[in-house]
């Protein structure tokens, strides 16, 4: 079994963490191994993204012909809101589970998606503004919990 995982969006332009970025990878990474020691575990994305510990194998900076051809491969696959979960979608590939924390999957996600939010008091004020041009900040507990993430996944699998 093989999932797919794009961990980060663009790094800004200002030196603070992007607020879509999940916190709690290295927690969900090493859930779905103990869970299950059949599940290859790729990270997508780019060279400069640091690594998740624990995960299978990294594929960075692969083209778009070569990331369809993974995700293609994939059972399921877990982005924060990012490049990956608009190629999935345009590409329709399936069990997409996509993590929102400030933004808003109402006009960010897609419905063919899994789209997790803990809770909407955590959305920003403007969802259309670019994400430097506010003095918003990172937020860990905006973000379900790596529990939730993962009993999401192995119900999307089939995994009891």
């Amino acid at each position: 079994m093989k999932i797919l995982i794009s961990p980060y969006s663009q790094k800004l332009p200002v030196d603070k963490p992007n607020p879509k970025n999940y916190p709690y990878w290295d927690q969900v990474v090493k859930l779905i191994s103990q869970k299950s020691s059949d599940i290859e575990i790729i990270q997508v994305g780019v060279k400069e993204e640091k690594i998740i510990e624990g995960i299978s194998s990294v594929a960075h900076n692969y083209s778009q012909k070569e990331l369809l051809e993974l995700a293609k491969t994939c059972n399921a696959w877990l982005s924060v809101d990012n490049f990956f979960q608009h190629f999935c979608t345009y590409y329709k590939i399936p069990n997409g589970i996509v993590l929102f924390g400030q933004s808003d999957p109402t006009h960010f996600g897609y419905p063919t998606n899994i789209n997790l939010l803990k809770d909407k008091k955590y959305l920003r004020k403007e969802q259309f503004l670019f994400w430097w041009h506010e003095s918003l900040t990172f937020k860990a507990d905006a973000f379900v919990g790596p529990e939730v993430v993962v009993k999401t996944l192995f119900r999307v699998l089939n995994i009891d």
